[in-house]
């Protein structure tokens, strides 16, 4: 095994979500002077009930949609025990999308997610530098596993069905633990909204880590898969390497901001985002070779979790209508995706985007 410690710094709000519903006001959580505590409902319900069950007021608390409104920011700040962490934010929404944590409620990156990222990021670059195109006839029905089959053609090209048979994933050499947990003050609450607004769909209030958040994780190559299977499978020749992989997953940050940085430009709108792009390309055109750059979680979007600029039309376009991946039609040579997500500020200005992180090979 070849060991690296990694250090992932995030740039922008990261928000990789927890699974479940959202959270709503004044049940799970509840806002005063621009706070929002996350309620114990356990402890909450305990304090708040009179000692007789027979009181009219039990019965009242217990059938109430709104525990908020039996509370005080005095109150909670007295029993710190009535919640289990607070969050800098305004929100004038009834719903909140946590992030995904740790059984003490520290916000945390999976090392799920950053494998993901680092696994379409060396798939985009194999299928650049040897000019392959999408095969649309050996796409699955199912949009969530479309790719599925050619991916695992890909890293197995000598395999009989290797799409049937995980043994044959050479990804499996690459094992991402999830970080260490987040400091408490890591957590923010965000308000993200669509761009343009033409097609602003409803806006969404999310926890994200904060940017500037440095976290520790670790990444393990098996050398004995990488040497040895990597040739049995037929990759060997294909550069599949540590060396190979860390190139790409530097290229295709680049590429990625690059991308982000040309939809941004002369947005009246998005001077922010453009500056930040503008900002992060020249931090990663400079960064070491021990340093890429990637976008994981929510609101990537469309570009950051597929092949993107590769498929070209008019495969595009036919794309677009067997998966249904946009509610107005497709027309051959439209912009796609048209939209992006960004954080917005109290006065509703867009300030950054989602996802961006800076991950270090140690």
């Amino acid at each position: 095994m070849t060991n690296y410690g990694l250090t992932i710094e995030t740039l922008s709000p990261v928000h990789i979500g927890a699974g479940g519903p959202d959270l709503r006001r004044n049940i799970d959580f509840a806002i005063f002077n621009n706070v929002l505590y996350l309620l114990n409902v356990d402890a909450v319900l305990e304090q708040i009930l009179p000692e007789n069950p027979n009181d009219r007021l039990y019965q009242q608390i217990l059938n109430t949609p709104d525990l908020g409104s039996f509370l005080t920011a005095d109150l909670l700040s007295k029993h710190p025990e009535l919640y289990y962490y607070k969050l800098e934010g305004v929100s004038k929404l009834e719903t909140m999308r946590p992030v995904i944590k740790h059984w003490t409620h520290a916000p945390y990156i999976p090392g799920s997610s950053l494998k993901g990222a680092l696994r379409s990021a060396w798939v985009r670059q194999h299928y650049q530098q040897r000019n392959l195109i999408l095969d649309l006839q050996q796409l699955s029905d199912r949009r969530e596993w479309a790719f599925q089959a050619q991916e695992a053609r890909l890293l197995s090209p000598k395999a009989s069905r290797p799409s049937q048979n995980p043994n044959y994933d050479l990804f499996r050499a690459i094992q991402v633990s999830d970080s260490q947990p987040a400091p408490a003050d890591a957590l923010r609450l965000y308000n993200a909204v669509v761009f343009p607004a033409a097609n602003q769909g409803i806006p969404l209030d999310l926890e994200a880590i904060k940017p500037r958040v440095a976290l520790q994780a670790r990444i393990k190559f098996d050398d004995y898969i990488l040497d040895k299977q990597a040739k049995q499978f037929g990759v060997r020749e294909q550069g599949f390497s540590v060396e190979a992989l860390k190139q790409a997953w530097r290229e295709q940050g680049l590429a990625r901001i690059q991308q982000e940085l040309t939809f941004w430009t002369g947005r009246r709108e998005g001077e922010h985002l453009q500056q930040f792009f503008s900002n992060l390309a020249q931090q990663a055109n400079t960064a070491p070779d021990n340093c890429f750059y990637i976008d994981i979680g929510w609101g990537t979007g469309w570009k950051s979790k597929t092949l993107g600029d590769i498929i070209k039309t008019p495969q595009l376009a036919q794309l677009m209508r067997r998966y249904r991946l946009s509610r107005k039609e497709y027309r051959e040579g439209d912009r796609f995706p048209k939209t992006r997500r960004a954080a917005r500020d109290t006065k509703g200005a867009l300030r950054v985007p989602f996802g961006w992180v800076k991950v270090t090979l140690n």
